[in-house]
């Protein structure tokens, strides 16, 4: 055993030789290349977020990532390619190149969904020194969308992939390195919140208002919408604010913003503010006029800003006071000085006054006047409306009138006195507030209100012909009475000395009334009269109806016999009794027949 060892020493030794040699050959081999870093312990990345960690952010709003690349020992020269994971909803909206002269290209949804793939030094190889002290920055883009409203943003890694010339990516295959290592690098990136005003986030609270709340048709009132929170000047502009109107014009050049710019209006009812930042305690606010409407319908001012996560309808939800606002819009009251039927001929005034209901000589809407008129260019003037806003139309067209004051329609107040010529409508048009120039523009500029008075043809004069019955008997039934006579209406009544009674209307010629059996219960005479109403009409002539006695009983002609005499009774007319025991004072006693049952009846 020993030799045969012994005898393989020479093998040994040769195959010892062998591997001296070869580890001799590679040495001087790995001697002859240079050594090279790797990838990962040459390029340094920091990623930085704008707004940072825990911030609220509105619908449209920017988050902006920042990439530094530095290559210090600058140990590479070929491009370097990152990839940035979008937050959910965002959308890619471009980069920007804050330092290095680098040409640097970024693709969307690369290289799949929800990735943004940056390559620095694209086109080519970096520049000398390009990435060393200081490195390049490139700033990434993304819009928060509508869809993120009362989200939170809490994912807080940002993947990034380095290139290698000979096998693409470097750690594409590799397993994840630890936080900052590599493979995945967060920095100072963080969760956001993007804001919801009705609630969703309490940072940011909306507060409208209106001044005045309460004014007449055609006056202005001032909108004001406050924000407020606790985040201080938001980084990006919010696009845009919006105040829709209803039933109101906003009025050009009063829209102020938030450091922003007003648009006087987008439509007739609607105020804008673009590129405001919304600060702490920021005010948007405008000037707007009531609308003419037929009912003084309320103006109703609402904030519709999706950019702060506010829609219409959740606008139109929001309590009182939060997004919206509603201002009382009334009219001014008119009214008759004579109730209905109004005369031809006769003079028929109207004026100004407080109306809380339409009834059928007054005309308002909404809360109706109060203690002062609305003046021709301010709200609630004690100043009356002057004769130029009012005008009177007829059947016929325009109505002369003449103008009433305070004298005769009462302090503070004023009107118009016309003569119908015609029977019809007629139309008294007051005007106030706004513009008083013409009444052409009463319809956008100033408030109006409208009473309408129904003017009938008069009533003639009625006459009476004659009766029928022309008389009657003293306590007889009640009866219907016919008059006959001319110029009878619907509305005739029949009266009986003055009083009416219920009459039927036949014809113009003929009436009939209802006479009560008390009218004719004494004999006498009654007078019949016609009454017609206005317009026109009045009393006609007395009719005489005579109401005569009753008749005397008829008399016999046979003489009444006296009755007979009575003959006289054979008993005495007083009996005397007795003394009290005298002999004929003993006690009466009964027959013994008398005391004897009766017979008992046979069967």
């Amino acid at each position: 055993m020993y030799r045969q060892a012994h005898g393989n020493r020479p093998a040994l030794r040769l195959w010892a030789a062998a591997a001296l040699i070869i580890g001799v050959v590679l040495a001087l081999a790995s001697a002859q290349r240079p050594a090279r870093a790797t990838l990962e312990d040459s390029i340094t990345y920091t990623v930085s977020q704008s707004p940072a960690m825990g911030a609220v952010l509105q619908v449209g709003q920017v988050l902006a990532f920042s990439v530094n690349v530095t290559d210090a020992p600058n140990a590479y020269s070929g491009p370097v390619v990152f990839d940035l994971r979008k937050p959910a909803n965002t959308t890619y909206a471009g980069f920007g190149q804050q330092s290095g002269n680098i040409i640097t290209a970024c693709a969307d949804n690369t290289p799949g969904a929800g990735y943004v793939r940056c390559t620095v030094g694209a086109g080519g190889s970096l520049p000398s020194n390009a990435l060393t002290t200081g490195g390049t920055e490139i700033v990434v883009n993304l819009t928060v969308d509508a869809a993120a409203a009362g989200a939170a943003y809490t994912d807080n890694t940002i993947q990034a992939l380095f290139s290698d010339p000979g096998t693409g990516f470097r750690n594409s295959g590799d397993a994840a390195d630890p936080v900052g290592g590599g493979d995945s690098i967060d920095g100072s990136v963080g969760g956001v919140t993007v804001s919801n005003i009705l609630g969703v986030s309490p940072n940011i609270t909306v507060a409208a208002s209106a001044f005045p709340t309460s004014l007449y048709e055609g006056s202005l009132s001032t909108i004001t919408v406050n924000f407020s929170h606790a985040l201080g000047a938001l980084d990006a502009t919010v696009q845009p604010i919006d105040v829709s109107v209803t039933n109101g014009d906003v009025q050009a050049g009063t829209v102020s913003c938030p450091n922003g710019t007003g648009v006087p209006s987008v439509a007739a009812n609607i105020a804008r503010c673009t590129g405001s930042t919304v600060a702490n305690g920021s005010t948007m606010s405008f000037q707007v006029r009531s609308r003419d409407t037929s009912a003084g319908d309320d103006m109703v001012a609402t904030l519709i800003a999706p950019s702060l996560g506010l829609t219409a309808l959740e606008a139109a939800g929001a309590p009182a006071g939060t997004a919206n606002v509603t201002v009382a819009v009334s009219e001014v009251g008119l009214e008759s000085a004579s109730a209905p039927p109004w005369a031809l001929g006769a003079p028929i005034s109207v004026c100004t006054a407080t109306v809380f209901a339409d009834i059928v000589s007054d005309s308002a809407a909404g809360t109706g006047q109060g203690a002062g008129v609305a003046g021709t260019a301010n709200l609630a003037s004690a100043t009356p409306l002057a004769s130029s806003d009012f005008t009177v139309t007829g059947p016929g067209g325009a109505v002369a009138s003449s103008y009433l004051d305070g004298s005769t329609c009462g302090a503070g107040q004023s009107g118009v006195s016309f003569t119908a010529g015609t029977p019809g409508s007629y139309t008294v048009t007051a005007g106030y507030n706004g513009d008083t120039t013409s009444f052409a523009t009463q319809g956008v500029t100033r408030g109006t209100n409208v009473l309408s008075l129904a003017v009938q043809a008069n009533n003639p004069a009625p006459a009476v012909s004659g009766l029928s019955p022309a008389s009657g008997t003293a306590g007889g039934p009640t009866f219907t009475l016919t008059v006959n006579g001319s110029n009878f209406v619907a509305g005739s009544v029949v009266r009986w000395n003055g009083s009416d009674r219920a009459t039927t209307y036949v014809s113009a010629s003929q009436l009939t009334a209802s006479i009560n059996s008390i009218d004719i219960a004494t004999a006498g005479s009654a007078t019949v009269t016609v009454f017609n109403p206005a317009p026109g009409g009045g009393a006609s002539g007395g009719s005489t109806f005579t109401v005569t006695g009753a008749p005397n009983p008829p008399t016999s002609r046979f003489r009444t016999r006296p009755p007979a005499a009575a003959p006289p009774s054979p008993f005495p007319s007083r009996l005397r009794l007795p003394p009290m025991g005298s002999p004929c004072s003993a006690p009466f006693r009964r027959p013994p027949a008398m005391l004897a049952a009766p017979p008992s009846p046979s069967r």
